[in-house]
């Protein structure tokens, strides 16, 4: 199933797919992908079953450009913690990606608001 949904870039619309997919050890999840025909932007959210009481620690080690490419899902109550940059995402919402979309999504958002931080007193 499809849906027209506006952009969070642009405010141009957009296509919403909704595709329900089984994770092994995760759970039964509504995948989301969104793009946009106007300004190329893309995200992939899911939409989980009720969550377990207690989570589940995981730990990445990037060792190659290969391990960039992992892919994770990420639950609306997951916080990714990055020792080595120092930095941590608090949990929002949930969503499917790679490592290093994280981590373009973490440059992308600190560059959006860089002027201001360098204009500050």
């Amino acid at each position: 199933r499809e849906e027209e949904s506006s952009c969070l870039d642009c405010g141009y619309p957009g296509v919403i797919k909704f595709q329900p997919t089984e994770v092994p050890f995760f759970r039964n999840i509504v995948v989301m992908p969104f793009s946009c025909l106007n300004c190329r932007f893309e995200s992939t959210e899911i939409q989980p079953e009720p969550t377990q009481d207690r989570g589940t620690k995981c730990v990445f080690r990037i060792e190659t450009i290969v391990d960039l490419e992992r892919r994770v899902f990420k639950s609306e109550s997951c916080v990714c913690l990055f020792q080595e940059l120092e930095i941590e995402i608090p949990a929002r919402r949930s969503q499917v990606s790679t490592i290093a979309s994280i981590l373009r999504q973490i440059i992308y958002d600190l560059s959006a608001d860089q002027p201001s931080r360098l204009n500050f007193d």
